[in-house]
């Protein structure tokens, strides 16, 4: 599963696999939802869903990577 992670203050995208530590299955690092920078968007079952999931340009995560 992969969720995308929409940063509307810094205007970015980023999609991650679900178990990744950033991810932690669309809970983030810090355990919520959303937050006054941003959202969580997902999940996804196909990367291609997660990538055109923002309005902005979504990059894979540096820490997790994933492909398809």
């Amino acid at each position: 599963m992969y969720w995308t992670y929409e940063n509307w203050i810094h205007k970015y995208a980023r999609v991650h696999l679900a178990n990744c530590a950033h991810c932690n299955d669309g809970q983030g690092s810090h355990g919520t939802v959303d937050s006054h920078a941003g959202r969580w968007l997902g999940p996804y079952e196909q990367l291609a869903s997660a990538s055109r999931a923002s309005e902005y340009e979504a990059s894979p995560c540096g820490h997790c990577s994933p492909i398809a």
